[in-house]
């Protein structure tokens, strides 16, 4: 029987609420994305804090303070995470310190004899004749690398943390947001302090803006994650059900093996870079005393913090791999003294029973000669709300990079429909109490908008990055031959690193 065209047409209508809707919710990120940029532009010049402080120090301190505290405060409202917010927070207010000055025109001013830009001992300081394609490209990369110093660290940990990786790759578009912002056509300005009052000023608008936008949707990717699991998997006893079905595919970015080893190489590379940055900058001798020594504190404390929490996260697997090798080797010696006993039955390898996760009744057979990945995650075989425990955050944590075997949106096996009364542990009066305003809510609010539109956003958002920091490989390949012949690959003595020097040779 041939239903009838309205019946036809609700679904269609359904559909087209929830995308136009999402898109809306969307461009409402992007609008919020705004002030990250006249923060930023603030922090750039704007605003002279050396008239409201009255000294040098106090301005330098206030103006990034000024973009720092609130990209913090966003990660804490919006991500709904303490440790995530103090972690951007402190990170970018320290990453505002490193100088940016030799590279941010991106090769469309000729800054010979300017200051030693801190990856000069990479790109190479600009010779006299050199023309815009090789200033292109050796500010191009600079720029692109000290955007990976703003983002990389603080973004590894937001990693760790369940924001996605896309955050710390996206420094790598620092050089094409300010070569977009230095071709984009500026007003002209009225006065010293107006908003566009220098060629940067749209380059310093549009990185605020893209900063804040990454870490938007990172965040409500994050906490739509988050709060899903909190209803349709810590509920499902109450038969609430997912409006559309959710696949963990799009969360959990980092589920391979390969995926993760190629992303923590990259990481561990990255701080390779930093590192001879710093003892390099060290020996730059530089008039401004003052420029230096923000620039090397901020160079410091972010390779320091990156270097911490990648010892960290690598020992953690190092010893983690040990442990479980340990444990595998002694279910081998109890399976072959069992079997040599007679109470084991011949034939087949020997295995053990590992219990998965509480939320499923299946459980998984894990052979005892076949050790784990040497990348094995924390919670792999913990339930999906790991970390209800945590001391900084009541709110259920998940991580939503990692448990390639959890099947987070899934109810368990034998669950039906509804259930007449509630488990043991549970009484509808705790949960009518407490969350079940949430819970019955939230199903309607995800009837009516496509909440997937974030995490697909941040998708694209990784993509694009990827493609630009295989731009920045190339482009340093590219920079080091073409500075080839600068002083840094021959022998010199310090004063090569002294400001307005150019070829002094022993």
């Amino acid at each position: 029987m041939k239903l009838p065209q309205c019946h036809q047409m609700k679904p269609v209508l359904v559909a087209v609420v929830r995308v136009s809707l999402a898109l809306g919710a969307l461009l409402l990120v992007v609008l919020l994305s705004g002030v990250g940029g006249i923060l930023n532009r603030s922090r750039g010049g704007w605003v002279d804090f050396s008239n409201l402080t009255g000294h040098y120090w106090p301005a330098h301190l206030v103006e990034r303070l000024v973009f720092g505290v609130p990209t913090g405060f966003l990660v804490l409202v919006l991500g709904w995470h303490v440790r995530g917010g103090l972690v951007v927070g402190f990170l970018t207010w320290a990453s505002l310190y490193v100088g940016w000055g030799s590279y941010m025109n991106v090769g469309t001013v000729n800054n010979y004899s300017s200051r030693t830009g801190v990856f000069d001992w990479l790109v190479g300081r600009q010779g006299e004749c050199w023309n815009t394609s090789e200033r292109f490209v050796r500010e191009f990369t600079g720029m692109s690398l000290r955007g990976l110093v703003w983002t990389a660290p603080q973004g590894y940990l937001l990693q760790q943390l369940g924001f996605g990786w896309q955050y710390s790759l996206s420094g790598s578009l620092m050089g094409a947001v300010y070569y977009l912002g230095a071709k984009t056509p500026t007003p002209t300005p009225h006065a010293s302090q107006a908003f566009f009052d220098k060629g940067t000023a749209s380059s310093e608008v549009y990185w605020g803006w893209f900063t804040w936008f990454v870490l938007i949707v990172s965040c409500l990717t994050q906490l739509v994650r988050r709060i899903r699991i909190w209803v349709y998997v810590r509920n499902a006893y109450l038969g609430v059900r997912p409006f559309s079905k959710y696949e963990n595919f799009k969360y959990e970015s980092l589920n391979r093996r390969m995926i993760r080893f190629a992303y923590e190489t990259f990481m561990g590379f990255l701080l390779f870079l930093f590192s001879c940055t710093v003892m390099y900058y060290s020996l730059v001798v530089q008039s401004d005393v003052r420029n230096k020594g923000q620039t090397f504190f901020g160079l410091f404390v972010c390779t320091f913090v990156f270097c911490f929490s990648l010892s960290w996260k690598w020992s953690k697997a190092w010893f983690r791999h040990k442990k479980k090798i340990k444990c595998m080797f002694k279910l081998s010696r109890v399976g072959s003294k069992a079997h040599s006993r007679g109470s084991l039955r011949r034939g087949g390898p020997s295995r053990t029973t590992v219990l998965g996760p509480p939320s499923s009744n299946t459980s998984t057979t894990a052979t005892t000669n076949n050790p784990t990945p040497w990348f094995t995650t924390d919670n792999e075989h913990t339930h999906v709300t790991a970390g209800e425990g945590d001391n900084l955050l009541a709110w259920p944590h998940y991580h939503a990079d990692r448990g390639p075997r959890q099947q987070a949106f899934s109810l368990p096996e034998g669950t039906p429909e509804t259930l007449d009364e509630p488990p043991a542990s549970e009484s509808w009066e705790d949960v009518e109490h407490e969350d079940s305003r949430m819970v019955l809510v939230w199903p309607e609010i995800e009837k009516w908008i496509w909440l997937d539109i974030f995490v697909w956003t941040r998708w694209i958002i990784g993509f694009v990055c990827l493609i630009f920091t295989l731009l920045l490989c190339i482009s340093a390949c590219v920079a080091v031959y073409i500075g080839e012949s600068n002083p840094r690959f021959m022998e010199c003595t310090v004063e090569c690193y002294v400001d307005d020097c150019t070829t002094s040779t022993v």
